[in-house]
């Protein structure tokens, strides 16, 4: 039987990826976004999705399955990001449950716990309670990478090769839980497709067993790109401010500041 799968965030990095297995499986795909998908299918739908704007349930009429990605990085306070992003995922569950959608998947991440410092995990945080009241899965992937040049791990591998000097923040000693995207892919569509599956009543986390320190995978990208290794201690007590002001002024940096806040501070529970 045919699904049809509606997905926010469509023309984002792990949105473009999993639109993509979907097809693969012969799907019929919503593609829910700001901006068109520059690939042309019968199969796939472009519909307008903006996370700070109205949705009503006829944007989801007829979708088997809801797979909510979209997550808005304008806000830089927690004040702006929930404005935006819990009140839109809440208006989208609320279009999902009146739209007739059978199974809803909310992609959170793992910088998501309580007693988490980013305004990124605090955000997902919020939505993932909300995600549970409306029988929604909730799903916290570690740091994606593979696949194209996107994501968190884009800033890292730019850290890593750009420049002579690797910055190497508060000596790399942190840890990261990596998931390639195609396993994420993977497993999101056996929790889409699988019908004996009841949603869980707690966040799941996808990622590998093993963490990896933040030194050994920049390391890893400058070794990949044919780069020698030279690490430059920075400590993040300095180059948080400066990333911040440099935000609040329109500058485009590697990775958000935000981002750093999280790889700072991570959930000391993470299995």
């Amino acid at each position: 039987m045919m699904r049809t799968i509606a997905v926010t965030g469509a023309s984002g990095y792990l949105g473009k990826h999993l639109i993509n297995r979907c097809l693969q499986r012969g799907c019929s795909i919503r593609a829910l976004g700001r901006t068109r998908r520059q690939e042309n299918s019968s199969q796939v739908e472009d519909v307008f999705f903006d996370l700070s704007a109205p949705v009503s349930s006829e944007t989801l009429n007829g979708a088997d399955i809801l797979i909510h990605l979209a997550h808005d990085f304008s806000g830089l306070s927690l004040k702006d990001s929930l404005k935006i992003n819990f009140e839109g995922s809440r208006r989208l569950f609320l279009a999902a449950k009146e739209g007739g959608v059978r199974t809803i998947i909310f992609i959170s991440s793992m910088a998501a716990y309580p007693g988490c410092r980013s305004i990124y995990g605090r955000a997902k945080l919020a939505i993932e309670e909300e995600a549970i009241k409306f029988g929604a899965w909730v799903i916290r992937p570690g740091t994606v990478y593979g696949g194209s040049n996107e994501g968190l791990f884009a800033g890292l591998r730019a850290m890593a090769t750009k420049h002579p000097f690797i910055p190497l923040i508060d000596g790399g000693r942190q840890q990261l839980f990596l998931v390639h995207v195609d396993d994420l892919c993977e497993a999101l569509l056996k929790i889409a497709f699988d019908d004996s599956l009841t949603a869980a009543i707690e966040p799941l986390s996808l990622a590998g067993s093993r963490p990896c320190e933040l030194r050994e995978i920049l390391g890893q990208l400058a070794q990949q790109a044919g780069k020698k290794s030279r690490f430059l201690y920075v400590p993040s007590l300095f180059l948080l401010p400066a990333m911040k002001l440099a935000e609040s002024i329109g500058i485009k940096l590697p990775f958000r500041s935000d981002s750093l806040v999280s790889i700072r501070n991570r959930n000391p529970n993470a299995r």
